[in-house]
């Protein structure tokens, strides 16, 4: 009896081990990594002196433009033959509008009226309008001019022979009615130096063209001062943001995608906190902030909540902050006149 026991308690033991090692493994393969030592706050720092960053304003050193003012930040894009970048932003109402800003990061144009506005090249077009961005704006609003359409074949030679196009259909177009069949479609293009649309109802599709999107350049990663990483600097190192301090509250160790995982992406060790930050200019501090609830990766050093944008010729640059649910907030920095 004694050994029909011991085989029964072995065979209990296997079969938690098997239970155990199968919940480790779809549950992700939580790391073994201890909790790491907090990083002690470095000497003089006062957390008073950094604003959160949803309350950032102009200092005696930087201009400050507020994106929140504007709306919600989508995303932003930049022109750069022309030194003009400019940011998409969404109101309230579900439409948005666009902020035109130059090389030195002041605001040069606003499109706050023209839905399905969309970039293609130096213009931006909508299915009724366009307009043509310069160093300096935009210029007036100015009507496309509707061609009749004569053949598909002549169709082809104008968008073969066109620079920029593009085309409507669907719901894009308020004269469309899909549930009674009516789906027209509508073809932009810039032919001959003009703007022209062509309206059919054959929905072959055509390649577009002309209608790159240039992004700023990025530091993803902001580093914390005097971990070994140089902090990407801009406009020949004019601008730099780094991380004072990171008030480190609660760690999370290193998790491996769960099996069956949708994403297949699992999780890096890391710290929750309370991330400080400072943006120099010219190597002087200029503007301090904070962000709660922020992400310390230990693999980079870095915080995975905060982004920074410029380039070499722009001498602004965009601070960006990635908000838990997807929401991005951020507002430009631009150096004052001595």
């Amino acid at each position: 009896m004694k050994i029909v026991g011991y085989v029964l308690l072995g065979c209990a033991a296997i079969v938690m081990i098997v239970l155990l090692g199968g919940w480790y493994v779809l549950g992700g393969s939580p790391s073994p990594l201890f909790q790491p030592s907090r990083t002690a706050a470095p000497d003089g720092f006062d957390a008073g002196a950094f604003v959160d960053f949803n309350d950032v304003t102009s200092t005696p050193q930087a201009e400050v433009l507020a994106l929140r003012d504007m709306g919600t930040l989508f995303e932003h894009y930049t022109l750069p033959d022309l030194g003009v970048t400019y940011f998409i932003l969404f109101n309230d109402t579900g439409s948005y509008r666009l902020l035109f800003v130059n090389a030195e990061g002041n605001v040069i144009a606003d499109i706050t009226e023209a839905p399905q506005v969309f970039q293609m090249g130096q213009f931006m077009v909508t299915p009724d309008v366009y307009y043509e961005i310069t160093a300096d704006g935009l210029s007036p609003r100015a009507p496309i001019m509707d061609v009749a359409f004569t053949s598909t074949e002549a169709l082809i030679a104008m968008i073969e022979e066109s620079s920029h196009y593009r085309t409507y259909s669907g719901s894009e177009l308020p004269s469309n009615d899909l549930a009674q069949g009516i789906n027209e479609k509508l073809h932009v293009m810039r032919h001959g130096g003009v703007w022209k649309r062509v309206a059919t109802q054959d929905l072959t599709y055509y390649d577009w063209k002309g209608a790159p999107f240039h992004n700023l350049d990025a530091q993803y990663r902001v580093t914390r001062v005097g971990s070994g990483r140089v902090a990407k600097a801009f406009f020949d190192g004019r601008y730099a943001v780094t991380m004072t301090h990171f008030d480190q509250e609660e760690f999370l160790r290193r998790r491996s995608a769960p099996i069956g995982s949708t994403t297949g992406q699992g999780r890096p060790a890391q710290w929750i906190g309370t991330g400080y930050y400072t943006l120099t200019i010219d190597g002087q501090d200029a503007v301090r902030f904070k962000i709660e609830d922020d992400r310390e990766l230990l693999s980079s050093g870095g915080s995975s909540r905060l982004s920074v944008f410029g380039g070499d010729d722009l001498n602004f640059v965009v601070i960006r902050q990635h908000m838990r649910s997807g929401a991005k907030v951020g507002f430009i920095v631009t150096a004052r006149a001595p």
